[in-house]
């Protein structure tokens, strides 16, 4: 290998998207959100309560903890809660939005508090994800092949044993066109290895949206 064919960015990369500096400037304002926002005095029993909650919920953290302040609607703020629950909640009694419902109204679910801290969680994804991109976009070129495969090859062994075994099984050369969601996988489990550490010296718990999200989300073969 010549000089120039070492001249590829994973370094660089990894330090423009540390997930020390990831949890302060992403993370950290959407947690500080999630425990500012004001809950209703009672918990929710019905649908109309659940959503007016979540659409009040999405509100509060769309303007307070996103890089580029959102403000929206009443209606827009439901909609979002709807859309993002129902893609993307995996809860205790079920799943998408009915799944979240089910959690904050019945008795046998975690509760509201549960709910939201996880819709913190999916949010919190959502803007590492977008940083992520935008980073990949400024720092590594499309078309740059060469390039992209090194990063393949640096992330898989970053990830070691927390790859999972079908992607272990496949030839670098086949996740080339994956290497943003291998990124991904890096950040989310370095991003819960900090978390950890932190919960462990403040005696705290973590905030739910620390937690790593599952590879097959976040992963999506060739």
């Amino acid at each position: 290998m010549n000089s120039n064919e070492r001249e590829y960015p994973p370094q660089c990369l990894l330090a423009a998207l540390d997930p020390e500096q990831l949890v302060r400037e992403v993370v950290g304002p959407i947690q500080m959100a999630v425990e500012d926002f004001p809950r209703p005095d009672r918990e929710p029993t019905s649908h109309p309560d659940f959503l007016e909650t979540a659409g009040a919920f999405i509100r509060h953290l769309y303007w307070r903890a996103k890089h580029a302040p959102v403000k929206l609607s009443d209606r827009e703020a439901k909609a979002e809660a709807v859309h993002l629950l129902e893609e993307h909640y995996q809860g205790v009694i079920g799943f998408g939005y009915v799944g979240a419902l089910l959690d904050a109204t019945r008795p046998e679910g975690p509760g509201l508090d549960a709910v939201l801290a996880e819709l913190g969680e999916i949010i919190a994804t959502k803007e590492l994800l977008k940083l992520t991109t935008s980073t990949l976009v400024r720092l590594v070129n499309p078309t740059d092949w060469a390039t992209k495969r090194r990063l393949v090859g640096e992330f898989l062994e970053l990830l070691g044993p927390t790859l999972p075994r079908p992607l272990t099984e496949q030839p670098p050369d086949s996740l080339v066109s994956a290497y943003v969601d291998l990124l991904a996988t890096y950040l989310e489990v370095e991003r819960f290895v900090l978390a950890s550490s932190q919960a462990r010296a403040t005696s705290r718990g973590v905030f739910p949206a620390l937690r790593p999200t599952e590879t097959r989300v976040l992963f999506h073969p060739p």
